[in-house]
């Protein structure tokens, strides 16, 4: 059996025992992106803060993201970067795939709400966690962990405090995250 097989059947194991977790980034929102609708990359919110602050030295996105809040305050910060995301953008087929294959545990970084209309869409049975209080609240044995928080909750990890303080502002996320990691297989 050549090395991808090999792969294969070991998702597939995960995926019979409910032990299977995948994790999305960025470049699933962008396979929902048409000729019309664009989602923005980390790059594109950096140039528009940057564009918005006037500034030509500062190169950290992290450090920009935090002058941005503290130069304009938490409700244009957030009011900001929202508007990158359009409304109402259709899930591709991608984020349809992710949850056929029944995956005990979903993990983003994403702010968008793709993943869950892909779940709303075929009414898939999966909590919607994106803070510790969600959290503590779920029911379900399935779970889409929106570690980076979301507009919802007004909790996105995105400049540089939000890193820093991870830890203290989701401490229940970030254990649950560990231990899927070190318990489930990740794809």
């Amino acid at each position: 059996m050549d090395l991808l097989n090999k792969h294969i059947a070991s998702i597939l194991r995960a995926k019979d025992e409910e032990s299977l977790a995948i994790f999305v980034g960025a470049g699933v929102s962008k396979s929902s992106e048409t000729k019309t609708i664009k989602m923005p990359s980390w790059g594109d919110l950096i140039d528009a803060l940057i564009s918005d602050l006037n500034i030509k030295d500062e190169s950290d996105y992290l450090k920009i993201a935090q002058l941005y809040y503290l130069t304009f305050g938490e409700h244009l910060y957030y009011k900001r970067i929202k508007d990158f995301f359009p409304e109402n953008v259709p899930h591709s087929k991608i984020h349809d795939l992710i949850f056929k294959l029944n995956p005990h545990s979903v993990i983003t970084t994403n702010w968008d709400t793709l993943l869950e209309a892909a779940i709303n869409a075929k009414s898939y049975f999966y909590n919607i966690i994106s803070s510790d209080k969600d959290l503590m609240k779920s029911y379900l044995g399935k779970k889409l962990i929106k570690m980076h928080g979301d507009f919802k909750n007004h909790n996105i990890v995105f400049k540089e405090d939000d890193y820093l303080n991870y830890s203290f502002n989701f401490p229940l996320i970030e254990n649950y995250v560990k231990s899927v990691i070190s318990t489930h297989t990740v794809l």
